[in-house]
């Protein structure tokens, strides 16, 4: 099986976003990993309980749902630009090694860890584009990840 490291939480912001490249972040700055580091699974088929289409972003350098580009911080929606097909679990229960409250935002269609409200970019918001994410309609995934661990 395909899989790819270095996937990690940021802490301003709370989307999935791969570290070694630093993409902006809406809650100012760059992404600032902490947490596990999450390993996703890639170029497999779809099997019960889990989801593909899965993508990373080249503008944000986030993990967004490619079935709805959202909105990316840089404009427009998510560029999927060569990225892996990630196929991730969900309704699943946390167990070793993975880790679960991860949703799909409905507004900006990132992968965000649900304890943690963070930044989200919306349209014609009244506070001038800066909310919580939304996990309305998403399924509750459980992502794969080693010990290592960023504070």
């Amino acid at each position: 099986m395909a899989e790819q490291d270095q996937w990690h939480f940021c802490k301003k912001c709370g989307v999935m976003h791969y570290a070694p490249a630093k993409g902006p972040c809406m809650g100012g700055g760059q992404h600032e990993a902490q947490g596990f580091n999450f390993v996703l699974p890639n170029d497999i088929p779809e099997a019960p309980f889990t989801q593909q289409n899965w993508r990373y972003c080249s503008e944000c350098h986030g993990l967004f749902y490619g079935g709805n580009p959202g909105r990316c911080i840089k404009g427009g929606g998510h560029k999927n630009n060569g990225s892996a097909n990630f196929v991730l679990t969900h309704s699943l229960p946390e167990a070793p090694g993975k880790q679960g409250k991860w949703f799909c935002c409905s507004n900006c269609s990132l992968m965000n860890y649900g304890p943690f409200n963070g930044h989200c970019i919306v349209e014609n918001d009244p506070s001038g584009g800066i909310l919580g994410h939304d996990p309305t309609g998403s399924f509750d995934f459980t992502l794969p990840h080693t010990k290592d661990f960023i504070n």
